[in-house]
């Protein structure tokens, strides 16, 4: 009869055991896969991205084409009308043309100056591509005035890239994993521990929900699915603060040693 409830007592213990939790793999092909469920929700809205050049959408009243990257143009009964998402530079026949936006203010005090930079220092720099036409038509601009790039980051020491991580707002970080490339989400995810990566699996679902979204919850600091343009805006200012202090405490330590000589 003892070892007929012993064997009773054994499975009921064994039921009542905790599932072992996960292994590094699948916490990896969990982020992985979050990773992709976001890109495809992002890729279905974004409609504006799937078309280099050329007609984007026809709807019954309207049409929307795409001149270049970030302008369009809204075709409908009594209008045709250029809409454009950033600033944006691009070279032909040897002359440099797009879009920058600048505020009445600044204009009318760069037409002041005698040198047509001036409206240029005063007009919004583009981004990608065009901010390299942007700076040979301004010359040398002053290097707090410049971003890095994110893709930096793989020249970057380990030890750097750990602070950097550490100091970063964990959905910022979530944001840069969905848009940034294959090496850099490597390097990520290479340079952060189990626990990060489990924390990382909430935040980066956290955006799939309709919940995070800013609107529908004001309070939030996070930025929703929708704002990665100012999560990774953000991400770069925080790498730039970074090199800055970095620059600034080698500097005190050279100081300090020709202080010792």
């Amino acid at each position: 009869m003892a070892g007929f409830f012993q064997k009773i007592f054994a499975k009921v213990r064994r039921k009542r055991k905790a599932n072992p939790p996960p292994t590094q793999a699948q916490i990896h092909q969990k982020i992985i896969e979050t990773i992709q469920s976001i890109r495809g929700k992002l890729d279905r809205f974004l409609i504006t991205r799937k078309v280099e050049s050329g007609p984007v959408q026809k709807a019954q009243k309207w049409s929307l084409h795409k001149n270049h990257t970030g302008l369009f143009r809204l075709d409908a009964d009594g209008m045709s009308i250029l809409l454009f998402t950033e600033p944006f530079l691009v070279k032909r026949q040897e002359k440099v043309q797009g879009l920058l936006p600048i505020s009445e203010v600044a204009l009318c005090r760069a037409a002041r100056d005698k040198d047509p930079s001036a409206f240029l220092r005063a007009a919004t720099p583009p981004s990608g591509k065009g901010y390299t036409l942007y700076q040979s038509l301004l010359g040398e601009r002053s290097e707090q005035e410049i971003l890095p790039a994110i893709e930096d980051l793989l020249s970057w020491p380990n030890a750097d890239l750990h602070r950097l991580i550490a100091r970063s707002r964990m959905n910022i970080v979530a944001h840069v994993l969905v848009h940034c490339t294959e090496p850099i989400q490597k390097l990520f995810l290479s340079n952060t521990s189990r626990r990060y990566k489990e924390m990382m699996i909430t935040e980066l679902e956290s955006l799939l929900s309709p919940g995070s979204d800013p609107d529908l919850n004001p309070g939030s600091r996070n930025l929703g699915l929708l704002e990665f343009e100012t999560a990774m805006h953000e991400f770069q200012q925080e790498m730039h603060r970074f090199l800055k202090e970095n620059e600034l405490r080698e500097n005190r330590r050279r100081r300090m040693e020709q202080a010792r000589l």
